[in-house]
């Protein structure tokens, strides 16, 4: 677990497998796709830091090749995780990582006009709740004022494209 190089290797790997076989996108039901939430749960459980898991290169690249429901319940249990350990963030870059690997909570991905259930905006709530919890954990210096704006403006721009 502490050779970060090493789960790149194995993640670019189940990369190149799915374009040797010209697997672009993974839908939720196939056991493929199951296997590969598998895998990508695999470093948030071992890590315990989502710090680690956003340095990764290849884990953004296989992330998207899952449908939105699987990014989602992937992106779920990566901030629960981090909520649950207490991370603090504190750089830029952690951030943009953060929202790229999560855009599908910030992001509506689904087809306009779709039918909403109770359920589904019980999942949305949720989902925007863990999103709004997060954003919390970064954490700055007083005397980082410059830093904590641009920080802020990511946000803002993230957000408001959502």
């Amino acid at each position: 677990p502490d050779r970060e190089d090493l789960v790149n290797k194995v993640l670019n790997g189940a990369l190149c497998a799915l374009d040797n076989l010209h697997i672009h996108s993974l839908e939720y039901s196939s056991s493929l796709s199951r296997e590969l939430i598998r895998l990508l749960k695999m470093p948030i459980d071992i890590y315990k830091d989502i710090r680690v898991v956003l340095r990764l290169t290849d884990y953004p690249k296989l992330l998207n090749r899952l449908d939105s429901s699987s990014r989602k319940l992937v992106c779920v249990h990566l901030l629960n995780d981090a909520l649950f350990v207490n991370v603090t963030f504190n750089s830029e870059d952690q951030l943009k990582a953060l929202l790229s690997c999560c855009e599908v909570l910030v992001k509506d991905v689904e087809p306009q006009g779709a039918a909403s259930s109770d359920e589904d905006w019980e999942e949305f709530e949720e989902e925007q709740n863990l999103m709004a919890r997060i954003i919390h954990l970064f954490q700055f210096e007083d005397d980082e004022v410059d830093q904590h704006y641009r920080i802020l403006n990511i946000l803002k721009k993230a957000l408001y494209d959502g």
